[in-house]
């Protein structure tokens, strides 16, 4: 590489609004959850969208977005080139794993299905942390931003921030998984110290980007890009400004347009070679796409009754098989994105 191409100290090449996949439209509405913020005052309570006029537009929502995002880990992995050479306990064990889970959770749904439903519940907001830092940082490394070591570890924690208020919000999982139902209600000092500690982690929610912006900035050194913190701020306002029950599920459809975003460039980038045309780029990526729908209609719709079929109920079914499809992503994603020999980790520098 030129010492030309490389950025300079103490301005990024690519300015504030940083460098993108596709262009700032694309990148900032879809990746960095900018409709999600536009959208966010007209969305009704996830509760009545599911009881009322709207629950078909609601289903088709799930199934286009949430169904296909946990597929989407899952249908990469088997389409990268040497997938199951490359990992075979994930390609080749993991799914029988997650039959015998399911049906285990099934089986003995008072205590093991419902614990795994409360794992899920409880990791959720990890993984969506987990994901705004690997964006927030990976758009920095793109945008030229110079980041010490004590800037990845806070850009980190700033990052955890909206998992941390979860955990403690949360009403039938996280603290309240280890904390016997009513205990609260009984010591009035920790539950004031609860509600003290969410109100704390909420503000910081928010505050603490701008306390990050500053620092990555100190003796005239180029920060993160305005994506990075809005990919931070979107993650925030979701868990803190919607009822936890709300919070959660909006936060779940706004993760799975973000994540289909960023993986179908991944996916395109892998799999079309110089500079394609947009018919081009529009046949790999619907293709892609179009399997992800396929696996999550399968997945979400069709697998739960094959339980009900040797005689257990749906309800339990239905709950137990999202929980372990949910925690099944949880573990590809973290395989699919941190292989050091995956070529397409050029596509951040590129």
């Amino acid at each position: 590489m030129s010492a030309a191409a490389v950025p300079s100290p103490s301005a990024s090449p690519f300015g504030f609004v940083g460098r993108m996949f596709v262009n700032p439209a694309f990148d900032y509405l879809l990746i960095g959850g900018g409709l999600s913020l536009l959208v966010f005052p007209f969305l009704p309570p996830m509760d009545m969208a599911l009881s009322g006029s709207s629950v078909v537009e609601l289903s088709a929502l799930l199934l286009f977005a949430n169904s296909c995002h946990f597929a989407a880990s899952t249908v990469r992995l088997y389409t990268k080139e040497g997938a199951v050479r490359d990992n075979p306990v994930h390609s080749m064990v993991y799914p029988l794993l997650f039959l015998l889970v399911v049906g285990a959770g099934v089986a003995w749904d008072e205590v093991l299905g419902r614990n795994l439903f409360y794992l899920y519940l409880t990791w959720s907001p990890y993984h969506y942390a987990a994901q705004a830092y690997g964006l927030a940082a990976m758009y920095g490394h793109r945008s030229g931003s110079r980041l010490d070591a004590t800037d990845v570890r806070l850009l980190w924690l700033v990052s955890m921030l909206p998992f941390v208020y979860a955990f403690v919000h949360a009403q039938a999982s996280g603290l309240m998984w280890f904390v016997p139902e009513g205990w609260f209600a009984q010591h009035e000092t920790f539950a004031a110290l609860r509600a003290g500690v969410r109100n704390l982690v909420g503000v910081l929610v928010f505050a603490a980007p701008a306390a990050l912006f500053f620092k990555t900035r100190s003796g005239g050194r180029p920060g993160l890009p305005a994506i990075s913190y809005l990919i931070l701020l979107s993650n925030g306002l979701w868990w803190v400004a919607f009822q936890y029950t709300q919070a959660f599920g909006w936060a779940t459809v706004a993760h799975a347009v973000q994540y289909l975003a960023i993986m179908l460039i991944f996916h395109v980038r892998e799999n079309v070679a110089g500079t394609p045309g947009w018919g081009q780029v529009a046949r790999v990526a619907g293709l892609f796409y179009m399997k992800c729908l396929a696996l999550g209609y399968v997945l979400f719709h069709v697998l739960p009754y094959g339980y009900v079929a040797v005689g257990f109920p749906l309800s339990s079914s239905m709950l137990v098989v999202a929980a372990a499809i949910n925690i099944h992503h949880f573990l590809v994603d973290r395989v699919i994105w941190r292989q050091r020999n995956d070529k397409n980790l050029n596509v951040v520098v590129e």
